[in-house]
């Protein structure tokens, strides 16, 4: 007799698509620091938060990873709409993917996640979104939202459809960032700075982040390979994947995953080797 309690090793789609828990990051100790603190009080206790740091440091994923805590939902960005359509038989609501309704323990009073993508969102799809939760302000109990290339986003003026959810109390906004550089070619250098200042001033909140040291990236393949069910010929190739990474924790995931698809789930030297990590350069 078959064991059905017994969990399937996840599929590499899938674990391309996975999102690593909270705890499970190393390195950017300060902001996981705050995020534990804002865990401590009640949602829609934090203030708007703005994550700067270079491509690859794991500003989205930390957001993510935060939110996957702040709702309780363990598949949060890992594959929740999925989920629900399996128990429930439809989608929560009639949104697209990057709108999220999340049932608290009172009844028809849910918290709201939102995505805003600032550098491929076109102006009305970021009116569709922001619409949605400016309708529903009544119907929710806090509305989080992820505004991730806010430097983007600010470059191409869309900081001014920003104002209503970054002064609202109802709604906290998490902002990623690499930078803030460029102004648009109807400003002056001294009006982009004014609407730089302006806009920045909403979030009470400014953390950094790095790329992990080689070390804490082989904390987290490790733990990565224990979730995925994968093995590693030597800790060497762990330490080359991590090398050949540049501490950018997408690139390291991604060759990982390369164990997924072998017969045995075996990560071999040679596959990392092989392994083109960042494929966009060549």
């Amino acid at each position: 007799m078959s064991n059905t309690n017994v969990l399937e090793p996840i599929s590499a789609r899938r674990a391309m698509t996975e999102v690593p828990d909270l705890e499970e990051h190393n390195g950017n100790e300060g902001a996981l620091q705050h995020f534990e603190r804002c865990l401590a009080g009640p949602p829609g206790s934090e203030e708007n938060m703005m994550i700067e740091g270079t491509p690859g440091s794991g500003k989205t994923v930390l957001a993510w990873a935060y939110l996957r805590k702040r709702f309780r939902n363990p598949l949060f960005y890992n594959g929740d709409l999925e989920e629900h359509r399996r128990i429930h038989g439809t989608s929560p609501v009639k949104t697209p993917d990057d709108i999220r309704f999340f049932q608290k323990n009172v009844p028809g009073v849910p918290m709201v996640f939102i995505m805003i993508h600032g550098a491929t969102d076109t102006r009305a799809a970021v009116e569709a979104k922001l619409n949605e939760v400016l309708y529903r302000i009544d119907e929710v109990s806090h509305t989080y939202i992820v505004l991730d290339e806010s430097g983007e986003a600010f470059f191409r003026g869309l900081d001014e459809m920003f104002r209503p959810i970054l002064t609202d109390p109802s709604i906290t906004v998490i902002g990623t960032a690499q930078n803030f550089h460029g102004f648009r070619k109807a400003d002056t250098k001294e009006e982009t700075q004014e609407r730089l200042a302006a806009y920045l001033r909403r979030f009470g909140t400014f953390l950094r982040t790095n790329n992990p040291s080689q070390e804490d990236l082989i904390r987290l393949l490790v733990h990565r390979m224990k979730k995925w069910q994968i093995k590693v010929d030597s800790s060497d190739t762990l330490r080359l994947l991590a090398f050949k990474s540049k501490g950018v924790v997408g690139y390291a995931l991604r060759g990982l995953i390369q164990g997924i698809t072998t017969p045995n789930r075996v990560l071999t030297r040679a596959i990392v080797e092989a392994f083109d990590v960042d494929p966009l350069t060549r």
